[in-house]
This record gives C-alpha cells, sequence and structure tokens, in this order.
C-alpha cells in the first residue's frame, strides 16, 4: 500500500493498492481470458448491464470523486463537479 496525499497541502487522501509485474500479467491474462472465453465479446446486452452498473456506481459517489480529483489536480472543486 501507497500513500496518496494531496499535492498542495500534503494533506492524506487514502491509501492505494501497488503492483508489479506478476500483478500486471495476471491482469492482462484474465482480461485476454475474459475476451476469449466468456460471453463479453458476444452478448452486447450483458456489456451493456456491467457498463451501466459502473456509471451509476460513479454517478453515486460523484461528489466523492470530485473532491478527490479537485485535490488531485489542484483544481478548485466546483470545477471537477459539474
Amino acid at each position: 500500500m501507497v500513500t496518496s496525499v494531496a499535492p498542495s497541502t500534503g494533506a492524506h487522501i487514502g491509501e492505494v493498492a501497488t503492483g508489479g509485474r506478476p500483478q500486471a500479467e495476471a491482469a492482462i491474462a484474465a482480461a485476454a481470458h475474459a475476451l476469449e472465453r466468456s460471453e463479453w465479446t458476444q452478448n452486447m446486452r450483458l456489456r451493456a448491464a456491467i457498463l451501466f452498473a459502473a456509471a451509476d456506481r460513479m454517478e453515486q459517489r460523484a461528489p466523492e470523486l470530485a473532491l478527490l480529483l479537485a485535490i488531485g489536480n489542484r483544481q478548485a472543486h466546483s470545477r471537477c463537479a459539474r
């Protein structure tokens, strides 16, 4: 784990998991497997359902995500919350 800090203040934002080559290779292999052997590439409804669910979760957390973007990019919160 690595601590994430606000660049402008040094304030603690949170913890971020780290990984190396083995984790990256495992993620790539899992993605390749999903494309080659799952319904993902053939089932438009499955893809839509997953992407809409992800969008819903992001919308639910929009205020928190906007704040984190503002802190991480040294921007006014109002610019990130549009």
